[in-house]
């Protein structure tokens, strides 16, 4: 069982060692990633990344080769 005591001394000991120091600033300068292959927008590289990834799983689908 654990006891109040013990969860108070836990908070106090860790309660800042997750904190960032620095957090990443914040994107606010409207970038916008366009897929080549249907023009769809995304607002983060990352996503785009994702849904490129799923073009090339279907074209390899359709002309039969394996990525």
């Amino acid at each position: 069982m654990i006891l109040d005591d013990d969860v108070q001394k836990h908070l106090t000991n860790f309660s800042g060692q997750f904190k960032q120091s620095n957090p990443a600033p914040f994107n606010n300068d409207n970038t916008s990633y366009t897929c080549k292959y249907c023009d769809t927008v995304f607002s983060r590289a990352v996503t785009l990344k994702r849904h490129l990834e799923e073009h090339e799983k279907s074209s390899s689908r359709v002309y039969g080769t394996q990525v």
